[in-house]
């Protein structure tokens, strides 16, 4: 079964950091942005995060979904399944005039179930492991999937491949041509999508076609059963549009952001 993953989207809309950028060397490289600050008060219980009062400790999850925004960079998440039980790892970050690499080491180091690395034009963060683990859902390898369409029908005709090969993984079906559930992404990139893909697994797939549109990501769940992987999978805009915006020119914080101390300008580096 694949789905949407509902509780991960919530989560970020109560996140707390803040970072802006002291000037990109490269847009080739994000790892090596550099951000000018970033704060993340995990360990707080009770405080203001993302302007949003919050009534638990920050985790790993949270402090990458804010960098991803307010980085405004392309960081695609394999989540560790979420059980209730599960106890909260909190990420304590304030740092300034670091790169994007330095800050995920920082995270990774204060929760080491996570690693990262940059490839395909994204980069990938995933529980330690994953990118070679066989059995791990993202590592499906998917025969066959050839789209022109328009981005969220892309995005729903690969969620229904992953249905069919998660049944049948020898299935060769080039055209899913099936419908569902997806509630697709409100400003979706212009134009079709024009893809050929052959054998490949369903991460680089996921990778390929982020990078080709630009100012995209995906979020994955995978939780293992008996009867196959549950799979949580969106995609979402690093670059986030301003409320009303109908154009590219829309994308970007809005100009009440820009006044927060957080996100003006860098002086000095």
């Amino acid at each position: 079964m694949i789905r949407m993953g509902g509780a991960y989207r919530a989560l970020i809309l109560l996140a707390l950091a803040s970072a802006s950028y002291c000037g990109a060397e490269t847009r080739d490289d994000y790892l090596q942005l550099r951000v000018c600050r970033f704060i993340f008060h995990g360990k707080k219980r009770r405080d203001v995060r993302h302007h949003q009062p919050v009534e638990m400790p920050g985790d790993f999850r949270e402090a990458l979904s804010e960098l991803t925004y307010h980085a405004e960079v392309p960081i695609s998440l394999e989540s560790l399944p979420y059980r209730p039980t599960d106890k909260i790892i909190p990420v304590e970050i304030d740092v300034k005039n670091h790169t994007v690499k330095e800050i995920l080491d920082e995270m990774v180091a204060q929760d080491p179930r996570y690693s990262y690395r940059e490839r395909l034009g994204v980069i990938e963060v995933f529980p330690k492991g994953a990118d070679n683990d066989p059995a791990d859902c993202l590592n499906m390898v998917i025969p066959i999937f050839r789209v022109r369409d328009r981005w969220n029908q892309v995005i729903e005709q690969l969620r229904c491949e992953v249905d069919i090969v998660r049944r049948n993984p020898n299935a060769f079906v080039p055209f899913p041509g099936c419908g569902g559930s997806y509630p697709g992404l409100p400003h979706q990139p212009p134009g079709l999508i024009d893809a050929n893909f052959e054998r490949q697994a369903l991460r680089d797939i996921l990778d390929q076609l982020c990078a080709q549109v630009g100012n995209m990501a995906w979020d994955v769940s995978c939780e293992r059963a008996t009867s196959g992987h549950t799979i949580e999978l969106g995609v979402f805009h690093p670059r986030r549009w301003i409320p009303g915006g109908t154009a590219p020119g829309d994308e970007g914080l809005p100009k009440s952001c820009t006044q927060c101390h957080y996100h003006q300008p860098c002086h000095g580096k």
